[in-house]
């Protein structure tokens, strides 16, 4: 209630508000979130659509050159939840976004921040099975060289570590995970 209630309507917040009837919604005792689940996420990608740039982005209010990262890595998350909830993304859709996350993860950032969001774009991507193994090592570098002290407790490391798991490299992860 407090979500749909909720009086902003930029990206993070739209997505926010989909995320716990996307997930919620299979679960039988949320039945309210269950009966209003169709319409309301059909309505959120159908505006996450109208949204996604060129490049494939979200900017947080139209579609434009100037995107949030961390916003719009939160919205391609949204979509692949969705997808794999079996619910209708739209395939150019995801088209595009992959080639936004692609771009993001193979970037270098200037802030523990900005290579968090990288962190989680490379997750993303790897989720869906791309081979991410150049982009996680240049990644761990980075934090190693210009974040030493401070990246293994934060949650760029979990980023990574999921990552790791998924691409098999187990013992990256754990030692990841460990911090």
């Amino acid at each position: 209630a407090y979500l749909s209630a909720y009086p902003y309507s930029c990206t993070e917040q739209i997505v926010s508000q989909g995320m716990p009837a996307l997930i919620l919604g299979e679960r039988p005792e949320f039945g309210m979130v269950k009966a209003e689940r169709g319409a309301s996420l059909a309505k959120l990608i159908a505006m996450l659509r109208s949204r996604q740039n060129s490049d494939g982005g979200f900017g947080l209010w139209a579609a434009n050159p100037l995107v949030d990262d961390a916003a719009a890595v939160h919205a391609v998350h949204f979509l692949i939840e969705a997808r794999d909830r079996r619910e209708l993304v739209p395939q150019d859709m995801m088209t595009g976004a992959n080639n936004y996350l692609r771009q993001l993860a193979g970037s270098e950032g200037t802030s523990l921040a900005d290579e968090r969001v990288r962190a989680y774009a490379t997750y993303l991507l790897t989720r869906q099975g791309v081979v991410t193994s150049n982009l996680a090592a240049a990644l761990q570098k980075r934090f190693e060289e210009n974040h030493a002290k401070t990246w293994t407790s934060d949650t760029a490391a979990a980023y990574l570590a999921a990552t790791y798991q998924l691409l098999k490299q187990d013992r990256l992860a754990e030692k990841l995970i460990a911090g």
